[in-house]
């Protein structure tokens, strides 16, 4: 009789607790079944059914593509960035959900995906550079300048006219855009600070030559006669010099160079080799190449293979004339 009564009970244990077991699964599976749910899209654009019906936005390859808000988002980055597509201001913040900056890297949800970047991440490529600071073209102006100028961060001549957008002159003050903003000027203001001077003809260091006829850009690539290189290589910039140097004639400090050479627009290429010569302190060279630009545009250029002193100039004519008079 016990034994009838202990088999009963294990029985009775074994059923009840392999009823428990089957509940719990029962829920879990329907749990499990519920999440799957979420994750179904039957019609593979991109976007789970229960979303699209969720907004009754229906079904099919369009969807993604259609803003049916009209705040610049399409669907499917509506759906990325947890939006809601039928309402312009999701948060109720009184900015438009295109204009809100969801990953906080100083370009608005629309401007990223107008840049072909991802509004999700600050930094798209993974380089260490935020979208915002990426020049992504190589036009001399980042994402952000971009869209503050007004030109395509994704084409370096956004209006095909043989000029990259960083070297476009948008107010005709005769400062490069990317120098105004090197500078902290207005691309958009020939008169930034509103005094009545153009910011060309503002002279931002205060060393008496106007912003327009300063050095943008200098290299110098010399071999002295006894086969000694120097290579000095400047770019104008506001935050610091930016200089590159290479030197075997005894320069110790390159930034006087630059400073001490006074260099305009309508020096001679003579006048020009003499300045370079007289601040490397050198009489002769066997190379010489240098190169100006200036910030209005204006270029010099020389290229030079060989160079003698004023006295082997002297003595050279004097054997010139005397053989000259021997013949006659």
């Amino acid at each position: 009789m016990k034994k009838l009564v202990i088999g009963a009970l294990t029985a009775s244990l074994i059923l009840s607790f392999g009823l428990s077991v089957a509940d719990a699964k029962g829920k879990g599976a329907k749990k499990d079944k519920t999440h799957k749910t979420e994750k179904v899209d039957k019609d593979r654009n991109g976007i789970p059914d229960v979303w699209q019906k969720k907004y009754n936005l229906g079904y099919g390859k369009s969807v993604p593509k259609r803003d049916n808000d009209k705040d610049g988002l399409n669907n499917l980055f509506e759906y990325k960035l947890n939006l809601n597509p039928k309402s312009k201001d999701t948060d109720k913040d009184k900015l438009p959900d295109g204009q809100e900056d969801y990953d906080k890297d100083q370009l608005t949800n629309l401007q990223d995906i107008q840049a072909k970047l991802n509004p999700l991440t600050k930094d798209t490529d993974k380089d260490g550079i935020k979208d915002a600071e990426e020049d992504n073209d190589s036009d001399k102006l980042n994402t952000k300048e971009e869209f503050i100028v007004g030109t395509n961060s994704t084409n370096a001549d956004s209006d095909k006219d043989g000029i990259t957008d960083g070297e476009e002159d948008r107010d005709n003050d005769k400062i490069a855009n990317y120098l105004e903003f090197e500078l902290g000027y207005n691309p958009k203001n020939s008169d930034s600070d509103r005094d009545g001077l153009k910011d060309g003809d503002e002279d931002f260091d205060r060393d008496g030559v106007p912003n327009s006829n300063e050095v943008k850009e200098l290299e110098i690539k010399l071999i002295d006669s006894d086969g000694k290189k120097f290579k000095l290589e400047y770019e104008l910039s506001k935050e610091e010099l930016e200089i590159k140097f290479k030197d075997e004639i005894g320069i110790t400090d390159p930034k006087t160079v630059v400073d001490r050479l006074t260099l305009t627009p309508d020096l001679t290429e003579e006048e020009l080799i003499d300045q370079v010569k007289r601040v490397l302190g050198i009489n002769t060279f066997s190379e010489l190449k240098i190169e100006v630009e200036f910030v209005n545009g204006k270029e010099l250029e020389v290229n030079k293979d060989a160079d003698k002193d004023k006295n082997d100039k002297d003595t050279d004519e004097n054997a010139d004339e005397d053989a000259m008079n021997k013949r006659l």
